[in-house]
């Protein structure tokens, strides 16, 4: 009788124990939810200084000396938007007036003329007519990808001019088109 009862007992608490763990399993779910933010990552490569050489007054479209004037090979500037970027980009351009080393004297950065290739009076080649610089920023380019988007500068000389060293600073900028 004493095995019967132990056996009963066993089977017993067997049966109240799977009963007791045979629900013990519960699903919850929580939302997850992340917020990718805009990149932009672009790089500027030059042919050299930006330096558009000795000069004399009222010379017209002097191009920077290092950029190509007879092919598209080489430009002043190079804007790479970069495959890491994530959003269509505008980019854009401004400068400042050159002023003469010393003082007394400027050239206003409105006598530089830009285009996105070699040959300013060729429309049709490009992807956009040719610009003239000014000293605040300029969409030359909008809602584009990745890749290289080239600049050749040229620069007018005031017939009046006074003679000396005069430097300027060009500024591209890349960001988000919305």
């Amino acid at each position: 009788m004493k095995k019967i009862g132990f056996l009963a007992i066993g089977v017993i608490a067997s049966l109240m124990l799977t009963s007791v763990f045979a629900d013990t399993t519960d699903t919850e779910t929580t939302p997850a939810s992340v917020t990718v933010n805009a990149y932009v990552s672009t790089t500027i490569a030059k042919c050299g200084n930006t330096d558009f050489g000795s000069q004399d007054p009222g010379d017209t479209d002097e191009p920077v000396a290092c950029q190509s004037t007879g092919n598209d090979t080489t430009p002043a500037v190079t804007i790479t938007v970069e495959s890491e970027t994530n959003v269509n980009v505008d980019i854009a351009l401004k400068g400042d007036d050159f002023s003469r080393t010393g003082g007394g004297g400027t050239i206003t950065v409105g006598n530089v003329e830009y285009d996105d290739d070699h040959d300013k009076t060729d429309t049709d080649t490009g992807n956009n007519a040719v610009g003239t610089l000014i000293t605040s920023y300029v969409d030359y380019w909008a809602d584009t990808g990745t890749g290289d988007y080239d600049l050749w500068f040229w620069l007018d000389i005031p017939a009046s001019q006074t003679a000396g060293d005069y430097t300027s600073t060009f500024y591209f900028e890349t960001s988000e088109h919305v």
